[in-house]
């Protein structure tokens, strides 16, 4: 069993798209799709300040702008 200090202490980029693109494909209620962003945004947000400086950022950085988007469209509208 591999050692828990190997292993990242975030997902991948591509992880958290995956993730994101199956809550925003799902038709939640305004409230939980709120939480559930909130909790991925977080997640990708702690993942690129963790690679700050380094090249593997800008994975994280693109996706944090496609769910910014996505946020604006989606959820920012009148409640």
């Amino acid at each position: 069993m591999p050692s828990s200090s190997k292993l990242p202490a975030y997902r991948s980029a591509a992880e958290l798209r995956i993730a994101f693109k199956s809550m925003a494909a799902q038709r939640l209620p305004r409230e939980i799709a709120l939480e559930k962003f909130d909790f991925l945004w977080d997640e990708a947000n702690r993942a690129a300040a963790m690679l700050s400086g380094t090249g593997a950022i800008s994975d994280y950085v693109a996706l944090l702008k496609e769910m910014q988007d996505w946020y604006t469209a989606e959820l920012h509208g009148p409640v």
